[in-house]
């Protein structure tokens, strides 16, 4: 990093110049971690690849036609390296989990360079100034803010004062019927002490205003979840957001309101 240039200016030197020193990252760090032989490169791009970003072990195994132990192999590689995570979802045994890419620099590098031609480069000195200010990043990062939350639990759980009480961490999700749509929480903190941490997180550019509809969508989830649920005494609201909720007349439904500062230790 050149620290006389701007962030923006440094991706696009590493990044997206021809013979950027980042350009055959992706997959020389396979290379060198995994060998030549095996599937875990195109296990990560499969991952990175769709909007869902959760896949079952089955999916993957009929995907790359692959037996179920060298699968697991694999994924445990993977998820033991940080480019993977697996994500338990709540009230269902273990082999219903599901895996999503969870490394920074695979998922950036899937999205924005895999598919960059050398010409475009060539005719773009700037090309990572245009992309950065584009719609599709912004949304883009809404979605990698949801993964590093997930790789930052311990931080999050003492930003909740939690830090010494026994927890795991899910998924939920309800598919809905004819009465009712489907809901999904994201992420899910059961504590030892039957109380769970219904986590809602939420990426905006300043402080976010929870307004009527949204609202509306937090109690559904709340309630979806509470019916489904009859074994803990107490359920909370958390939302975790980039730079925290604006208090407003809805923003009081929130029991727990934190910034993306609780991730990074940044008092």
């Amino acid at each position: 990093m050149n620290p006389q240039k701007s962030i923006a200016q440094n991706i696009n030197e590493l990044c997206f110049t021809m013979g950027g020193q980042l350009q055959r990252e992706f997959s020389t760090l396979f290379i060198a971690l995994f060998g030549k032989k095996g599937i875990h490169q195109q296990v990560v791009t499969y991952l990175g690849g769709s909007k869902s970003g959760l896949f079952s072990a089955d999916e993957i195994s009929k995907k790359f036609n692959i037996k179920s132990d060298p699968l697991y192999t694999t994924l445990e590689e993977l998820e033991m390296a940080g480019f993977i995570t697996k994500h338990n979802r709540y009230g269902r045994k273990k082999r219903d989990a599901k895996y999503a890419l969870s490394d920074p620099f695979s998922a950036f590098y899937l999205k924005w360079m895999a598919h960059v031609s050398s010409q475009e480069l060539l005719e773009n000195s700037n090309y990572w100034q245009f992309i950065s200010s584009s719609q599709s990043w912004i949304s883009w990062s809404g979605n990698s803010f949801e993964a590093i939350c997930h790789k930052h639990i311990l931080q999050i759980k003492q930003a909740l004062g939690i830090a010494g009480v026994y927890t795991q961490t899910y998924y939920w999700q309800s598919r809905g019927d004819e009465k009712k749509k489907g809901t999904q929480i994201d992420m899910l903190i059961e504590r030892a002490d039957k109380t769970v941490m219904v986590v809602e997180i939420k990426y905006y550019n300043q402080e976010f205003s929870i307004s009527k509809d949204y609202a509306d969508n937090l109690r559904v989830k709340v309630e979806s979840f509470r019916e489904e649920d009859k074994s803990h005494n107490s359920i909370m609201l958390v939302m975790l957001t980039t730079y925290g909720i604006k208090k407003n007349s809805y923003s009081n439904m929130v029991n727990c309101d934190l910034g993306m500062d609780v991730l990074f230790g940044v008092n």
